[in-house]
C-alpha cells in the first residue's frame, strides 16, 4: 500500500482503531512486519501470548 492512509473515495483500509494479537510465537519476524504496518496506520497494536490473554472483565466493553 506504500505511504496511502486511505482509499480514493477517503475511506481507511483499516477500519479498526485497535489490534490485538494472541498467539504462541510472537517473536517471529512476520509479527514485527505486522506490528510496524499497524503502528504506521496509526492503529493502537497489542500482542501477548496466549498464557497471558486478559481476563475478559479487563477488557473496556466500549
Amino acid at each position: 500500500m506504500g505511504d496511502k492512509k486511505a482509499k480514493a473515495d477517503g475511506n481507511r483500509y483499516v477500519l479498526c482503531d485497535a489490534v490485538l494479537l494472541v498467539g504462541r510465537y510472537l517473536d517471529k519476524l512476520k509479527w514485527a512486519v505486522v506490528r510496524d504496518f499497524f503502528e504506521e496506520e496509526e492503529i493502537l497494536f497489542t500482542a501477548v501470548i496466549h498464557s497471558e490473554i486478559p481476563e475478559i472483565n479487563s477488557f473496556d466493553s466500549s
